[in-house]
């Protein structure tokens, strides 16, 4: 018996040197954060939205009308043409296909240019409508949804035919109840912000007869106007520009529910952009934000850049440089860096796993042989 006693402390023994060799597996939880580095500042006075395309970046400049600037070479950007604006026009957003500029021209209702020749720009047509004011453009096709608003007879947004250019024909209208701002086209789907008066799903899959299929207004017609809206899957992140922005559910456009809202803790916000699983929110005086929305129901702020030179308005995302205009200032070009928090948390290794295990198998085999032995 003695000796059975001692063969066990030695391999309880043995164990406990393998276990205090074999510790634990480190395992780590990694977040990103997000800096960003200046480029370059590019002095275009009036700058409200910016198109970059084949190293040539599409300025709009309100009523100072349009600049384009050459921006191939990062260390030497020049300015290669300027469209004047006529009349009281206020060039806003701006779509650019096939060499084709699309233009959201205020009551100039919708500008469009040939961009073959960037330095010698053409203006194919100045459509506008019956008193439209145009804030948005997106282009689907040979179909351009331009949305409408402030001071224009047809708030909401206008369908035109732009096979040919330079002739848009109207074949499609919408009449919303606010001022639509923001515009983006999914399938057989529209969905714009108003201004005053929340968010709209409308089914266009019969240009002639848009039909509304959802909409969300909140508690009140002011708690849920938008300027910006970017729909990713079944979420649609409104933002406003003097209201809480939110995240909705509108998997069922009869039923949009608010998944999570008062982001950033800023007072007022223009313009929002999703990349991956972050979101950029342009937050006017407060600068630029970042928050990780891999979870819509608790976002997380992981950056904020606030050296402004002017409210953030607008930007555009390629890879690791964004390109932000500063309302009435001008374009500046940020590098986007990502810098990893990792925290260390010591969980049991694959070691000590496979010693315990061991050390089980030699407690039932011991168990085993004695009761053979009893047996006999």
């Amino acid at each position: 018996m003695r000796m059975q006693s001692n063969w066990f402390l030695q391999i309880l023994l043995i164990i406990l040197v393998l276990i205090s060799t074999l510790p634990f597996t480190p395992s780590r939880a990694t977040d990103d954060q997000i800096n960003f580095t200046e480029l370059d500042y590019i002095d275009a006075v009036g700058a409200y939205d910016v198109w970059i395309e084949d190293n040539f970046a599409y300025v709009t400049c309100g009523y100072q009308g349009m600049k384009i600037f050459d921006i191939s070479n990062s260390s030497d950007i020049k300015e290669v043409s300027t469209i004047v604006q006529g009349g009281n026009w206020f060039a806003h957003q701006i779509f650019v296909k096939n060499n084709i500029a699309y233009i959201g021209n205020g009551r100039g209702g919708l500008k469009v240019m040939d961009l073959s020749n960037p330095e010698v720009p053409v203006v194919l047509a100045d459509y506008q409508g019956d008193e439209m004011y145009s804030w948005a453009v997106k282009v689907i096709d040979d179909v351009a949804f331009v949305s409408n608003g402030y001071l224009g007879d047809e708030a909401g947004f206008v369908i035109l035919n732009v096979s040919d250019p330079s002739n848009p024909e109207i074949i499609g209208k919408y009449d919303a109840e606010g001022d639509a701002t923001d515009i983006e086209v999914i399938g057989d789907y529209v969905y714009i912000t108003t201004y005053n008066a929340g968010f709209d799903i409308v089914d266009v899959s019969n240009y002639s007869n848009p039909v509304l299929v959802g909409q969300y207004q909140g508690v009140n017609d002011t708690s849920a106007g938008g300027t910006d809206i970017e729909i990713v899957g079944n979420l649609a992140y409104l933002i406003s520009y003097d209201n809480e922005p939110k995240i909705l559910d509108i998997s069922d456009p009869t039923n949009i529910s608010v998944v999570s809202s008062g982001f950033p803790p800023t007072d007022r916000q223009f313009s929002i952009k999703i990349v991956g699983d972050l979101a950029y929110v342009a937050a006017m005086e407060d600068g630029l934000y970042v928050f990780n929305v891999s979870n819509p129901q608790s976002p997380v702020q992981v950056g904020n850049y606030t050296e402004s030179v002017g409210p953030v308005y607008r930007m555009v995302i390629i890879d690791d440089l964004i390109y932000v205009t500063y309302q009435g200032m001008g374009l500046r070009i940020l590098k986007i860096n990502r810098e990893s928090e990792s925290t260390t948390v010591l969980t049991p290794g694959l070691g000590l796993a496979t010693v315990l295990m061991g050390f089980i198998f030699v407690i039932t085999l011991k168990r085993s042989n004695f009761r053979k032995k009893k047996a006999q």
